[in-house]
């Protein structure tokens, strides 16, 4: 075909290419996502050149939900020690040598409990799961001594499937998303996924826009 019958079709492609990543992300979306928050402008360890963050989340609340009982539960007991302090006299039981070394064990532990339950909290923060243009990444680690990384190319998943069983991830809306690879079908583990449903779709919707993408870039080559 003649070269003049050629270029006014792929000419809207090429301008398109031609925009930055975030006009493209931008642009993708439809009218009825305009509620959600814009995610473009964020950024990550290890992110790379052109690649644009989409949408991330952090696990489902339920997974710090022991954490905060036992949170209040150690807020209670200084409370209950000093009401039954005001009503009985320990030194009748107790000599004042075993009455103090309680006491110190007891601020010992409680101490120990607090750093445990604010450490928790802070790794929750830490624990996110990112979905950009080109991949999924998930990252895992912890204040201190953990730093892990697992990202997933969105040419390679073949299958997505969503586990929501029991009472608890009915109700409260999460579950595991499970994301089968094409290479030696290989199965990645997405556990405690607040509204699993979303996500589900943006992964497919995100990897249908990257495929289209790549076939028209290799067009044009």
């Amino acid at each position: 075909l003649p070269k003049n019958f050629i270029e006014p079709v792929y000419a809207p492609v090429r301008e398109e290419l031609s925009t930055t990543p975030r006009e493209i992300a931008t642009a993708s979306m439809p009218p009825s996502a305009s509620p959600e928050i814009d995610n473009t402008n964020r950024h990550f360890k290890g992110q790379q050149k052109n690649e644009v963050l989409v949408v991330f989340c952090r696990k489902h609340w339920i997974v710090i939900l022991p954490h905060i009982f036992l949170l209040t539960l150690l807020m209670a007991v200084p409370f209950v020690i000093f009401m039954f302090r005001t009503q009985y006299n320990f030194a009748e039981f107790i000599s004042t040598v075993a009455y103090r070394t309680i006491a110190v064990i007891a601020i010992i532990g409680i101490t120990y409990f607090f750093h445990v339950c604010f450490l928790k909290f802070l790794n929750y923060y830490l624990q996110t799961f990112i979905i950009t243009n080109f991949r999924v990444v998930q990252l895992d680690q912890t204040l201190y001594f953990t730093r892990n990384r697992d990202s997933i190319d969105l040419r390679e998943i073949q299958d997505i499937e969503i586990h929501q069983k029991g009472i608890f991830p009915t109700i409260l809306n999460y579950g595991e998303l499970i994301i089968t690879l094409s290479s030696a079908h290989a199965t990645k583990h997405i556990t405690f996924t607040p509204n699993p449903e979303y996500y589900f779709k943006k992964i497919n919707n995100t990897k249908r826009e990257y495929i289209t993408a790549r076939g028209v870039e290799k067009k044009l080559q």
